[in-house]
């Protein structure tokens, strides 16, 4: 009689991803933070993947000081540190930035859970996930018109590389703009990212 070998199951092989690696969960697909594997495979911690460059952290600093010295805190809650919301059933997305409608994301909705009422505005410097599964417009388009289904009613997306900026709203048509000059990001209010740059002297070189 001859012994059968079972075959190694692959899986066991793999190495499972933790949940903190992972960044947005768009209809129950999975996307990690770009460098996740490097994590796996101990060669960088948790905390040097997750983290944002100089100069998108200075990004977020200027759209947040817009928002406090020209719009104020009375109609919106400005919410930032990578914000959760959760849009649903298997839709868990992370924002740079989101701004909600305080009628709207009310007192007994702010707990230690994700957000469960979509922003009025999401704000998004450059993408953090890994993109060998999926090319980076393609990311880009499936996470922004996630949140526009959801309700959302305007995603700014800025790409420090490029110098650009992506503003997508229910309409049809998406605009991709410099970043020298005006955009609105709420109410009427309007923030320039290349004439800030330029004033606060940072240079950053187009990719």
């Amino acid at each position: 009689m001859t012994t059968q070998t079972r075959s190694a199951n692959p899986r066991r092989n793999k190495k499972t991803v933790p949940e903190y690696l992972i960044r947005d969960e768009i209809d129950g697909e999975l996307f990690y933070y770009a460098g996740y594997q490097d994590v796996l495979n101990n060669k960088k911690t948790a905390e040097e993947i997750m983290g944002s460059s100089t100069l998108q952290a200075w990004i977020i600093g200027y759209i947040l000081k817009i928002f406090y010295t020209q719009i104020g805190d009375e109609k919106y809650h400005a919410f930032t540190n990578e914000v959760g919301s959760h849009l649903g059933k298997k839709n868990n997305l992370s924002l740079d930035i989101g701004f909600f409608d305080k009628n709207v994301l009310t007192s007994e909705h702010i707990n230690t859970r994700y957000a469960t009422v979509p922003p009025v505005v999401s704000v998004e410097v450059d993408i953090k996930i890994d993109s060998n599964k999926l090319a980076e417009t393609d990311f880009i388009h499936k996470k922004t018109k996630k949140l526009l289904e959801k309700g959302v009613s305007k995603v700014i997306w800025i790409f420090t590389r490029s110098q650009r900026v992506l503003i997508a709203t229910p309409e049809p048509d998406w605009l991709n703009v410099d970043w020298n000059r005006d955009i609105e990001l709420l109410d009427g209010h309007t923030f320039n990212l290349g004439k800030a740059l330029e004033e606060a002297g940072i240079k950053v070189e187009e990719a």
